[in-house]
């Protein structure tokens, strides 16, 4: 995953959607113990989503907003909806 990240950063602008990489970017960080960018990855704690660490909370919207994701809260409120027991 982490060899396809970069091979998709070093695509030509257009030939992938940023937000398809910033879906891989948050899950090899969460594979290598580290927080997400862009609260992507979520994880069931007691039978509930709860997304991993996110560095920078405060603005995890305005870097969502850049690669074309929703706000966080619609995401997360979204991901319980489907998820959540």
């Amino acid at each position: 995953m982490k060899h396809c990240l970069g091979l998709t950063k070093a695509a030509p602008e257009g030939d992938v959607l940023p937000a398809d990489i910033a879906f891989l970017e948050d899950r090899v960080l969460i594979m290598e113990d580290n927080p997400q960018l862009y609260g992507t990855q979520f994880h069931m704690v007691n039978h509930h989503s709860e997304p991993f660490p996110i560095v920078d909370f405060a603005h995890v919207d305005e870097r969502r907003a850049r690669v074309g994701l929703e706000d966080f809260a619609a995401n997360q409120a979204r991901i319980r909806t489907l998820y959540d027991a």
